[in-house]
């Protein structure tokens, strides 16, 4: 690690309120660092900057099936659930969700 000197910490600060503004600019960081600290991240991945989270209704219709057989490809392991924060209901990622549209996944 670099010594600390007055350049050095002035970069620092510099660089902790570009940090800063970037964050106020777009809340959606913070939500996507909030998601990460509160699921496995081991399965997330950064999403696409135009994805978005879904709920179960959303994501099934995507799929062409009902809301039973959506939960059933998250306990079979076939799709990753996410929580927003003050939610306790189910989020996907349309990228995973089409992702799996793709694979052309239907019955469990």
């Amino acid at each position: 690690m670099e010594n600390l000197n007055l350049e050095n910490l002035d970069t620092l600060i510099s660089k902790a309120k570009e940090l800063q503004h970037l964050l106020e600019e777009s809340p959606e960081i913070l939500a996507y660092l909030r998601l990460i600290n509160e699921t496995d991240a081991r399965k997330l991945f950064p999403p696409k900057y135009d994805d978005v989270l879904l709920r179960v209704g959303d994501a099934a219709k995507i799929l062409g099936v009902n809301s039973s057989t959506i939960h059933k490809y998250v306990k079979s392991g076939k799709l990753n659930r996410y929580y927003v924060e003050g939610s306790s209901h189910s989020r996907f990622w349309r990228s995973e969700v089409k992702a799996l549209a793709k694979r052309g996944l239907k019955d469990v």
